[in-house]
């Protein structure tokens, strides 16, 4: 688990736009193709529930 992993009793710090950032991601992957348009829609409404 490396930096996450209990034993070293790390603190992670995630920014509030962090979610914004991966829809955005996300939408640029669907358009170049990279990722499917299904792909894209499901992660955009997981991380939607959480904004």
């Amino acid at each position: 688990m490396g930096l996450f992993d209990p034993a070293f009793n790390n603190q992670a710090f995630i920014a509030a736009i962090t979610g914004v950032e991966i829809i955005a991601a996300t939408t640029m992957r669907s358009r170049s193709g990279s990722i499917s348009i299904t792909d894209a829609t499901r992660t955009r409404n997981q991380f939607k529930i959480g904004l």
